[in-house]
C-alpha cells in the first residue's frame, strides 16, 4: 500500500513538476531564514547559560554607573548573608605583550582584564594547559585564551614563559578554553592576577564587572532587602551615586530593550519568510486537490477510507518536505562560503560563530516540525473527500468559488508580507545613505577612497616618526600628508568652563591637527585665518558653531581662558550627528597637533588611480620600525566612515537579501498559481477566441485578480509603512522625504514585475490552436 501511494506521489510531483520545484525551493529557503533567525534567537535568549551555577550568579549594579563604591568586593560577603562566593574583575588598557617563544620576541597587541584568582573557579572555566594552584599561587600571572596562544603556537608551550607588558614582568600560568560568543564574561583575550590567592588590589568595587554567587534556595529578594539597608560609602555623595542592586547575569543581554527589539525584528523577518513560502505550497496544494477530486472520487466508489485518503496526501507531502530539507542543506552548504567572506564584520563574525554544523541542525529541526504539521493538515483535505457526495464530485459541482478565495487570501497574504520587506528596506536604504553622505561633505566620495590613515603614536613611531613622515613623503604617487593628533574620525571632549551672557558652555569638542587641514579636506574660512607658521600653541580656529555662541558678528581676537580665536571656519561634520540615539556633534575647536606627542596619525592621500602603489608604500615605511607579529592597519577614509554605520549596513544587507527572496518567492507563488489556473481552462481560452477574443483579451482575463490583489494589499500596507516609518526617521536629525512618489515607484515596478511574471505563462496559452484545443479529450 504504502509503495503504491510513493509511487502516485512520484508520479504528482513530476506531472506538475514546476511548481512543485517552485514549492520545494521556496520551503528549502523558508527554512534555512527561519533556521538562521531562530538559532540566533535561540543563542542570544542562551547567554550566560553556560556556566553550572548560572542560576545563582548575579552582577552587582550601580544606578549611577560612573560611581564606585569605596571598599573590597568581600564587602558582600562579610556584611550580607545568603551569599556564597564573589569575584571581580577590572578593565586593563590593552598593551603590547613581549612574549619569548621557541627563540624569537613575539610583540603581540592583547587586551586583557585584571581579576580576582577566585574568577576562573567561579565561572568553571576549563583550563587547556596549566593548573588552577599554580595561577592562584603565582604573582602577576597571566591566563591565556587558547584561541589567540594557538595562533602562535602550541598553547602547552607557553605555559611557563615569562612576558612582559609596558615593561613589567608577567608570568604565564595557564591557557583556558575560549567560551561561546554568547557570553558576556570573557571577551577580552586574557586575564591578569596581580595578587595571590585574592582579590583586586585597590579599595573600589567597580560597576564594570563584580559577581555574586548566591547560597542554593537563597532568594534574591532576601538578599536585595539587605543591600538596601547597608550604609555604603560611594565616591560621590549619597544622593549622587543612587542605589545598589543585583540583576542575574544570565539572560541580561536579552532583557535589554535594543536586544528585545533586535530579536523580535529578526523573529519576525524569519516567520514571514517562511509564511511567503508556506503560503505559496498550501496554495498549490489547495489548488491540486481540487483539479484530484475526481480521482479521490474514484477512489471513494473502490472502497479506500478516509485514512487511506488521508495517506495519500501526507505521503506526497511529507515527500515534498523532505525533498525541501535535503536542497535547505545544500543550499547551506553553497551560501554558508559565502557568509563567512561577505566582507561584513558583523554577518562574517557571526557565521564562524555558530558554525555549519549548528545550522544544518536547526534546519532539520524545524523541516521535521514542518513535515508532522503538514502530516495532521493533511487531514482536512481527507474529511471534505469524506463528507462530499460522490455523484457531486463526478458530477463536477465542486465548490469551486470557495477554493478561488482560499487561494486568493493566501495570495493577498503574500502581497502584504512582500511589501512590508520591500518597503522596509527601501526606507532603511535610503535614509542611512543619507546620514552616511553628511560626513566629511567636503570630501568626494572619489578622494575618500584614496585617503588612508596611517597611526603613528607608541614607543615604536615616537622617536622614528621623522624618518617615517619623510619616507612616505619621498613616494611621487604621494599627493599630500596631513599630521593630526587622532585619526580623522577621532576627536576628544574637553570641558571649557565657557561663559557667554551668563550661560555656562561646557561640552566642546577638541581636534588637534596640523596647519594644512583646511586645505587637505577642502574647508572654507569664513573669518581671520588658519594657522600659519607663526601661530602658537594658544591659538585657536572654530567652528560656526562654536562662533555662533557668542553675541558679536566677528569673533576673531576674542579669547577665553588662556585661548585666542584667529578664525572661524566651516563646520566639518566629524560625527554622524545625524545618526539616531547619538548626541548631536557639539561645537568644534582646533588647536594645533603636538608633533611631539605620543600620540599622532598621519593622514596620506594618494593620486588618483595610485591607491594601491600608495597602501604598500606606507606598510613598507612602516615595517622599518613595527614588528612583523603585529597586524597594521591603513584603512582609507572611506571605509573609517563605513564602519560606523557597521550595524546599519548589516540591516540593510539583511532587509535587501530578504526582500529579493520575497519578491523572487512571491512572483514564482504568482507563476505557479497562473500555470496551474491556466491549464485547467486552456478549453475556456480556445472558445473565446473562436468567439472574438484577442491575445490582450485573454491576458486582461487573467491578470485583473493579480492586479487588484496588488493594489489593494498596498492601500492597506503603505498608510502602516508611512506611520512606522515616519516614527523611525524622527529618531534622525537629517529625514529622509517620505512623500508619495515614494510609494508610487514601489507600487508600479512590483506591479510591472507581476504582469511580465503572468504574461510570460499566459501567451503560451493564448497563442493555442482553438480547434486543436477543443478537440482533445
Amino acid at each position: 500500500m504504502i509503495k503504491h501511494y510513493l509511487k502516485v506521489a512520484f508520479r504528482n510531483l513530476w506531472r506538475y513538476k514546476v511548481q512543485n520545484l517552485i514549492g520545494i525551493v521556496g520551503l528549502a529557503v523558508g527554512f534555512i531564514v527561519f533556521s538562521l533567525c531562530g538559532y540566533i534567537i535561540q543563542m542570544m535568549f542562551a547567554t550566560d547559560s553556560q556556566y553550572p551555577n548560572a542560576d545563582r550568579i548575579y552582577k552587582v549594579e550601580i544606578e549611577n554607573y560612573s560611581s564606585r563604591i569605596k571598599g573590597n568586593i568581600n564587602l558582600f560577603t562579610d556584611n550580607f548573608t545568603g551569599i556564597e562566593n564573589v569575584t571581580s574583575f577590572f578593565p586593563m588598557t590593552s598593551g603590547l605583550m613581549h612574549l619569548p617563544y621557541q627563540g624569537k620576541d613575539l610583540v603581540v597587541d592583547l587586551n586583557f582584564n585584571e581579576a580576582d584568582t577566585s574568577y576562573i573557579h567561579f565561572f568553571s572555566l576549563e583550563l587547556v594547559a596549566g593548573n588552577y594552584q599554580t595561577i592562584t599561587h603565582t604573582p602577576n600571572s597571566i591566563v591565556l585564551k587558547e584561541s589567540i596562544a594557538r595562533k602562535w603556537g602550541d598553547p602547552a608551550l607557553f605555559v611557563g614563559t615569562t612576558a612582559s607588558i609596558e615593561d613589567e614582568q608577567y608570568q604565564i600560568t595557564g591557557i583556558v578554553k575560549d567560551l561561546p560568543f554568547n557570553t558576556s564574561v570573557l571577551n577580552t583575550q586574557g586575564l591578569v592576577f596581580n595578587k595571590t590567592n585574592g582579590n583586586l588590589t585597590g579599595n573600589i568595587i567597580s560597576p564594570f564587572g563584580s559577581f555574586i554567587l548566591l547560597h542554593k534556595n537563597v532568594s534574591l529578594q532576601d538578599v536585595q532587602k539587605q543591600i538596601d539597608k547597608y550604609p555604603f560609602d560611594f565616591e560621590r555623595e549619597q544622593k549622587d551615586a543612587g542605589s545598589v542592586h543585583l540583576k542575574l547575569l544570565k539572560g541580561a543581554e536579552t532583557n535589554k530593550s535594543e536586544t528585545k527589539l533586535l530579536l523580535s525584528c529578526m523573529f519576525g523577518i524569519g516567520l514571514l519568510v517562511l509564511l511567503i513560502a508556506l503560503f505559496n505550497y498550501i496554495s498549490f496544494q489547495m489548488a491540486q486537490f481540487y483539479n484530484r477530486l475526481n480521482e479521490c472520487a474514484i477512489r471513494k466508489v473502490n472502497g479506500a477510507s478516509r485514512i487511506q485518503q488521508l495517506l495519500l496526501f501526507a505521503i506526497e507531502v511529507m515527500l515534498v518536505f523532505a525533498l525541501a530539507c535535503l536542497a535547505g542543506l545544500l543550499i547551506i552548504d553553497m551560501i554558508y562560503p559565502l557568509m563567512v567572506h561577505s566582507g561584513n564584520q558583523i554577518i562574517s563574525n557571526l557565521s564562524q560563530q555558530f558554525g555549519i554544523h549548528a545550522l544544518r541542525i536547526q534546519l532539520l529541526k524545524y523541516a521535521l516540525v514542518g513535515m508532522a504539521i503538514a502530516f495532521v493538515l493533511c487531514v482536512f483535505p481527507a474529511n471534505i473527500i469524506d463528507r462530499l457526495s460522490t455523484r457531486t464530485v463526478l458530477l463536477g459541482l465542486s465548490a469551486k468559488d470557495s477554493k478561488h478565495r482560499a487561494r486568493n487570501i493566501l495570495m493577498f497574504v503574500q502581497m502584504i508580507i512582500l511589501l512590508i520587506f520591500l518597503s522596509a528596506t527601501v526606507i532603511i536604504k535610503i535614509q542611512t545613505g543619507l546620514v552616511r553622505q553628511t560626513i566629511f561633505t567636503t570630501v568626494p566620495t572619489a578622494e575618500q577612497k584614496r585617503i588612508f590613515s596611517c597611526d603613528v603614536s607608541g614607543k615604536f613611531f615616537f622617536e622614528n616618526r621623522a624618518a617615517l613622515v619623510s619616507g612616505i613623503k619621498v613616494s611621487p604617487y604621494v599627493e599630500d600628508v596631513l599630521f593630526t593628533q587622532y585619526r580623522l574620525r577621532w576627536i576628544s571632549w574637553v570641558r571649557l568652563n565657557l561663559v557667554i551672557q551668563g550661560h555656562e558652555k561646557e561640552n566642546f569638542m577638541e581636534y588637534r591637527v596640523g596647519p594644512n587641514y583646511a586645505d587637505f579636506l577642502h574647508l572654507k574660512l569664513l573669518q581671520g585665518s588658519f594657522f600659519t607658521e607663526a601661530s602658537g600653541m594658544n591659538d585657536v580656529v572654530v567652528d560656526e558653531k562654536f562662533a555662533s555662541l557668542f553675541p558679536e558678528n566677528n569673533v576673531v581676537g576674542q579669547t577665553y581662558g588662556d585661548y585666542t580665536i584667529i578664525g572661524v571656519m566651516e563646520t566639518v561634520h566629524i560625527l554622524a550627528e545625524q545618526k539616531t540615539n547619538q548626541r548631536s556633534q557639539e561645537p568644534l575647536v582646533f588647536r594645533l597637533a603636538d608633533e611631539n606627542d605620543e600620540n599622532g596619525c598621519l593622514s596620506v592621500k594618494a593620486i588618483h588611480g595610485k591607491e594601491k602603489e600608495v597602501k604598500q608604500h606606507i606598510l613598507q615605511c612602516v615595517r622599518k620600525f613595527y614588528p612583523e607579529t603585529l597586524e597594521y592597519k591603513t584603512p582609507d577614509l572611506y571605509t573609517e566612515i563605513n564602519n560606523l554605520f557597521i550595524a546599519e549596513n548589516a540591516l540593510s544587507i539583511l532587509a535587501t537579501v530578504f526582500a529579493v527572496i520575497s519578491v523572487i518567492m512571491s512572483l514564482l507563488s504568482i507563476y505557479s498559481a497562473i500555470a496551474m489556473n491556466t491549464e485547467k481552462r486552456r478549453k475556456e481560452v480556445a472558445i473565446r477566441k473562436i468567439n472574438g477574443a484577442e491575445i490582450k483579451d485573454i491576458i486582461r482575463l487573467f491578470c485583473k485578480s493579480y492586479v487588484l490583489l496588488w493594489t489593494v494589499a498596498c492601500a492597506v500596507v503603505f498608510p502602516l509603512v508611512y506611520i512606522v516609518a515616519k516614527q523611525w526617521i524622527g529618531s534622525f536629525e537629517q529625514q529622509m522625504s517620505l512623500n508619495v512618489g515614494l510609494f508610487v515607484v514601489i507600487y508600479v515596478v512590483v506591479l510591472a514585475l507581476i504582469m511580465l511574471t503572468i504574461f510570460f505563462r499566459i501567451l503560451r496559452v493564448a497563442r493555442v490552436n482553438p480547434a486543436e484545443e477543443i478537440s482533445k479529450n
